[in-house]
């Protein structure tokens, strides 16, 4: 073969082998309550059924990217320093797609955030001080 041609027919396997890459992609730009960027928000993306998660730190432009992330239902996290957190359940990554997931945060500081599936019931430390619904139970 050819030397002056080698170069150009690994080119063309890289290239092969790229475009046949069945993981996908989550991106987007994190922003204020005016619009404005958000720079060093913390961007978690959580597998929903194997738990793994993957964390980037947004740019100077608010932006972040989750690059060759495997089809799957996710979990999307952002988190900064003086805002509270946003939370977006079911991002559905498919085989070779290509998500945006913008996200505005609110203003306030990070406390504790509660994902409620089933009706609330305050409990003391003794079940005998458990007020609740008739239907749960402490």
């Amino acid at each position: 073969m050819n030397s002056s041609r080698l170069p150009l027919l690994v080119l063309f396997l890289a290239s092969v082998a790229w475009s046949q890459d069945y993981r996908g992609r989550v991106q987007g730009v994190i922003t204020d309550p005016s619009s404005a960027a958000v720079a060093n928000v913390t961007v978690t993306l959580l597998n929903a059924n194997t738990k793994t998660a993957s964390s980037r730190v947004t740019d100077e432009a608010g932006r972040y990217l989750f690059d060759f992330v495997e089809p799957g239902t996710y979990t999307l996290t952002a988190e900064g320093a003086g805002f509270g957190r946003f939370i977006q359940e079911n991002v559905q990554v498919l085989v070779r797609s290509d998500l945006t997931v913008n996200a505005s945060l609110r203003l306030g500081d990070v406390v504790q955030t509660v994902t409620v599936g089933e009706t609330a019931v305050e409990c003391s430390s003794t079940p005998r001080h458990c007020h609740r619904p008739s239907t749960a139970r402490c």
